[in-house]
């Protein structure tokens, strides 16, 4: 250090620099910075490789205790800093993982972003697809990583596959003998996660309208099957098709159908009990009312009777839903608001919804107008296109002392006239 300080004063000598004390010291505080920041970096490094052996270990210990593999191990410890710490060390993230119990579909071989999806890991699955696993990869029964989480009912993982590229049409493949063909929709409605419908519709854009499996089955159809009324809320909604049939019934409980005779929803309704979907009979007799109440249903109705929020309902009447039409069944928007009878599969009444609905109903009025069809803005501009021509018409009498048309104030042609204007239909002067 100061042979290379006074190599510069020596040089600065020779060429006959004035060179100030200050810069000597700031030459020597430079050099300093550098110097610690090096031995800091150095450190920094040792104290990485040494939290990464740490963690290596501790996996490694994980594993022997439990007798399960290393990437199980991660997975199940359940931090994203376990699976770096094993890629860093040279471990395949595609290796495939021996049957095990800690699988919750069963003792099937998989690979660690099947068993981290399955689990709920959300962190482990989107550092192993980081890490460069395969999204799409299957495991023994065929299911890939989103199809394994909506079979668990894991929102959260089925959320972030579908966020980091993940086909949520994917279908259930060869191994899947009679599961072939489920998509994970399916699956979902199959298993009753009412939420994972939502998160695959609503945020996924996953296919729900007349996407079938190969034994002719939709996800409707495994939801009536179950007798789950939150799922088929959640289809009806994201206009899945409620008149399917279907006359397979690989899925279904063997022994109560006819194999050569149609099915509907309606039919098939708690046909598809089993030990992890078992419903009551009470549930099936709400799901069978419930399903012959809304076959003629509109998306109007479909908001009403699930509680959806305020904005929702007033979006669908700007869009031209008619708060007025009333189903087969006699029932209206507004009744299906106020209706709380639980064995007709009903909800709990939401003050907002019932009072929004009652609003739209009123007539006209500038406060209400967001709860009329967009193309009542044509009709309001029209009577008031009409005050200005009269009130033109009535301004030309006056100037040549002639007696004008009758003209009104705008807040009477407001008031009075545009509320009694119908909804719908054509309006010409």
């Amino acid at each position: 250090m100061f042979g290379s300080l006074l190599a510069v004063i020596h040089v600065a000598l020779l060429l006959e620099i004035d060179l100030p004390f200050h810069f000597i010291f700031h030459v020597v505080g430079l050099h300093s910075r550098v110097q610690r920041a090096r031995q800091a970096l150095v450190l920094g490094l040792d104290l990485w490789w040494v939290r990464q052996a740490i963690l290596r270990g501790v996996v490694r210990a994980q594993a022997w205790y439990w007798g399960v593999s290393i990437w199980e191990a991660a997975v199940r410890t359940g931090g994203a800093a376990f699976i770096r710490a094993l890629v860093g060390s040279g471990e395949d993230v595609e290796q495939e993982l021996p049957a095990s119990s800690s699988y919750p579909l069963g003792r099937y071989t998989c690979r660690a972003i099947h068993l981290a999806a399955a689990l709920g890991n959300e962190s482990a699955v989107r550092m192993l697809i980081t890490l460069g696993a395969d999204i799409e990869a299957t495991d023994q029964l065929g299911l890939s990583a989103i199809i394994a989480a909506a079979h668990e009912g894991q929102e959260a993982t089925v959320r972030a596959l579908g966020e980091l590229g993940a086909n949520v049409d994917a279908a259930i493949g060869e191994a899947g003998g009679r599961r072939k063909g489920m998509t994970a929709m399916m699956v979902a409605a199959q298993r009753r996660h009412a939420p994972i419908i939502r998160v695959l519709a609503g945020e996924l854009g996953a296919n729900v309208e007349g996407r079938k499996s190969p034994q002719g089955e939709t996800a409707f159809l495994y939801a009536a099957a179950a007798a789950d009324i939150a799922c088929l809320r959640e289809l009806a909604e994201a206009k899945a098709d409620n008149t399917a049939t279907t006359t397979a019934f690989s899925s279904f409980r063997a022994g109560r159908c006819s194999k050569n005779t149609s099915y509907s929803a309606y039919d098939l309704c708690g046909l598809g009990q089993s030990g992890f979907s078992s419903a009551t009979k009470k549930e099936i007799d709400c799901c069978k009312r419930w399903l012959a109440r809304s076959v003629d249903w509109q998306p109007l109705h479909y908001a009403c009777d699930s509680r959806r929020d305020v904005a929702s309902l007033a979006a669908l009447l700007r869009d031209g839903a008619d708060p007025r039409l009333e189903s087969k069944s006699g029932e209206s928007p507004l009744h299906l608001c106020m209706l709380e009878d639980q064995h007709q599969g009903a909800l709990p009444e939401d003050p907002a919804t019932t009072h929004l609905l009652e609003e739209a109903l009123r007539p006209w009025h500038p406060e209400r107008h967001r709860l009329f069809p967009r193309s009542f803005s044509q009709r309001v501009v029209v009577v008031l296109l009409l005050h200005e021509r009269l009130e033109q018409q009535a301004r030309h009498a006056r100037q040549r002392r002639r007696r004008g048309p009758l003209t009104l104030t705008k807040e009477v042609w407001l008031g009075h006239v545009v509320p009694l204007l119908p909804r719908f239909g054509l309006v010409r002067l």
